[in-house]
C-alpha cells in the first residue's frame, strides 16, 4: 500500500548502463547551527534550492534529496567529513556538519543511495586536522570504521569501503611528513581488514592547476587513485575575465588526461557544473562561471565517453565519474535543483547517463514549515 500521507513519493530509480555517476556533496546546511549558512546565501536569491532554505538533516529532507539524486541517475553520494575544531586530538571524536550522515540514517529510503566519505581539513580554516600519528590510529580510524564503514549503505568496491583524502598534501602535514603518512595509510588498510573488510579503496583529492606534480606524495603514502573536487577554475589563466563555456569544456578535458600525470595514479574524471564563490565574501569574482543546460549536458556526454573509454584496474569501479556538485550552493557549482533554474543540470544528467529511460515527471515535496529556515 502507498503512504500517501509521506511528503515524499517513493523514488524510482534509473539505471545508468555502464555509468557509476558520482555526486560530491557538502553538507554546510545545519539547522542546528547558531547562525546558519543560508544566511549567506539570501542575498542570492537565484540560488535558492526548490525544497526552500531546508533543514539538511532531517530525514524527510533526506529522502527527498533521495529522490531527485536517483530519479535521474545518481546512486553515490562523495560527503565532505569534516571534525570539530575543538576536538583536535581528543579520544571522544565529535563531526563537524554530521548531521546529513545522522539524518540518512533514519531517512525511509536510505537503502537506495550508497554514501561514502571524503576527510577533509584545510589549513587556517575552523575545522580540526589530526594532531599526529597516535591521534590518526586511537581516534580517527576506529570512528570512521564504526559509523561510517560499517553502516549497511555505506559504499564498498570488492568489499573494500571507498574512502577519499582531500589534499592528501594536508594530511601529511598533519601527520609529520611522508613517512608518517603512509605508515598511516598502511594501519588504515589493516585496520579495515581487522573489521571484516577486503581492505580499502582510497582515493586522493587533487587541488590543483592540473600542472603542479604531486605524484611523489600521491604515489609514496599509497593512494589507489585520483581525482579532483572541482575543474577548472583554479588554472592558471581562469582568473582574467569570465571563460567561454567552450575554454570551460576544453580544460576540464585538458585535465582528466592531465590528473593521472600529475599524481602517478589512475584518475576519475570530474565534471564540474560552475563557480561562483561570492557568497562566502571571497574577493574574487572575475573568472566565475556556470554552464548552461546544454553546454552541461555536452560536458557530460564527453566524460561519459572517456569514462567508459579509460578503464581503471579495478574493476568494479568501471565508469565511475564525478559530479561537481550536489549543494554547494555559496561557491556557484551546485546541481540540485533551485527555484530560478528547475531541475535542469539533473535532467540533464538523466538525459546524457540514462537515455532510454521513461518521460519524467519532477515532484517537489511539500514540506511542514519546521523542515525549513525563515
Amino acid at each position: 500500500m502507498v503512504d500517501t500521507s509521506y511528503p515524499v513519493p517513493r523514488p524510482v530509480p534509473v539505471e545508468t548502463p555502464g555509468l557509476q555517476p558520482v555526486a560530491f556533496m557538502c553538507p554546510l546546511w545545519d539547522a542546528s547551527l547558531p547562525q546558519s549558512h543560508w544566511d549567506k546565501l539570501k542575498a542570492y536569491p537565484d540560488r535558492k534550492p526548490v525544497l526552500g532554505w531546508y533543514a539538511e538533516g532531517d530525514p524527510v529532507v533526506v529522502d527527498a534529496e533521495i529522490k531527485f539524486a536517483v530519479e535521474h541517475g545518481i546512486r553515490h553520494f562523495n560527503v565532505c567529513w569534516y571534525r570539530e575544531k575543538a576536538n583536535e586530538g581528543k579520544r571522544r571524536l565529535k563531526e563537524l556538519y554530521g548531521h546529513w550522515t545522522a539524518g540518512l540514517k533514519k531517512a525511509r529510503y536510505a537503502d537506495m543511495i550508497r554514501y561514502s566519505i571524503m576527510y577533509v581539513h584545510e589549513t587556517g580554516s575552523s575545522m580540526a586536522g589530526i594532531k599526529n600519528y597516535q591521534d590518526f590510529r586511537r581516534n580517527l580510524v576506529p570512528y570512521w570504521i564504526k559509523e561510517h564503514f560499517l553502516q549497511p549503505n555505506y559504499h564498498l568496491v570488492g568489499n573494500k569501503p571507498v574512502f577519499t583524502i582531500y589534499r592528501p598534501e594536508n594530511f601529511v602535514n598533519d601527520l609529520g611528513g611522508e613517512e608518517q603518512a603512509r605508515v598511516a595509510i598502511s594501519f588504515l588498510r589493516s585496520e579495515c581488514r581487522k573489521a571484516g573488510f577486503a581492505g580499502v579503496v582510497i582515493l586522493g583529492e587533487y587541488h590543483g592547476s592540473a600542472a603542479q606534480d604531486l605524484s611523489s606524495i600521491y604515489k609514496g603514502i599509497g593512494l589507489d587513485y585520483a581525482v579532483s573536487y572541482h575543474w577548472p577554475s583554479f588554472t592558471p589563466g581562469m582568473q582574467k575575465g569570465i571563460p567561454s563555456a567552450d575554454s570551460i569544456i576544453r580544460l576540464q578535458e585538458s585535465a582528466w588526461h592531465s590528473l593521472s600525470k600529475v599524481t602517478g595514479l589512475p584518475s576519475i574524471p570530474t565534471a564540474s557544473v560552475g563557480w561562483d564563490s561570492a557568497p562566502w565574501g571571497h574577493a574574487y569574482y572575475k573568472g566565475s562561471w556556470r554552464l548552461s543546460k546544454d553546454d552541461y549536458y555536452d560536458l557530460l556526454m564527453r566524460i561519459r565517453k572517456y569514462a567508459q573509454a579509460n578503464a581503471l584496474p579495478e574493476p568494479l569501479l568501471q565508469g565511475m565519474l564525478m559530479l561537481d556538485n550536489w549543494n554547494e550552493y555559496a561557491e556557484g557549482h551546485h546541481i540540485f535543483p533551485t527555484v530560478s533554474e528547475g531541475f535542469i543540470y539533473l535532467e540533464a544528467i538523466r538525459k546524457a547517463f540514462s537515455p532510454g529511460s521513461p518521460p519524467h515527471h519532477n515532484t517537489i515535496p511539500t514540506f511542514p514549515t519546521t523542515l525549513q529556515i525563515p
